[in-house]
């Protein structure tokens, strides 16, 4: 993780896209000046939450939509798996 700002910034450098890992830097500042060097070399950035994909996020995320939850004043949840 602590290597992520430099890998970015060299592929961004060649004018490569990047999808990065989380935590995708380790604290704000280096998040920005990634965000900057991506913006100016024009290219793709982005941070991996591949669990937005799941079946429930999605339908979570369509009834919020939808309206069929009312307003959403905050949203806390916790993911794990079954190992046995």
């Amino acid at each position: 993780n602590n290597l992520h700002k430099k890998v970015a910034l060299t592929m961004f450098a060649h004018k490569k896209p990047v999808l990065c890992e989380k935590p995708t830097a380790m604290n704000y500042t280096e998040a920005q000046e990634m965000t900057t060097a991506a913006r100016k070399a024009g290219v793709f950035f982005a941070t991996n939450f591949w669990n937005s994909a799941f079946p429930v996020v999605r339908y979570v995320r369509n009834a919020i939509r939808q309206g069929a939850v009312g307003k959403i004043v905050q949203i806390s949840g916790d993911m794990g798996f079954q190992t046995v």
